[in-house]
């Protein structure tokens, strides 16, 4: 079981990190590439605290 829900985890930590860089490459066409580093990094730590929170949320957008 714990291999199992590492799988899961993992995936879903792929998932939301491809999702933020997706939704950031976006904002990087607009912005400069500074604020561009500071907000992947900034989402990237919003995602890891919702996944204890919200396992299948949008942690990215909020």
């Amino acid at each position: 079981p714990e291999v199992f829900y590492s799988n899961i985890f993992n995936s879903i930590r792929v998932h939301f990190w491809y999702f933020c860089l997706r939704y950031f490459i976006r904002i990087d066409l607009i912005l400069f590439e500074y604020i561009y580093l500071i907000r992947t990094e900034t989402c990237f730590v919003r995602t890891e605290t919702r996944f204890s929170l919200f396992p299948f949320g949008v942690g990215c957008i909020f």
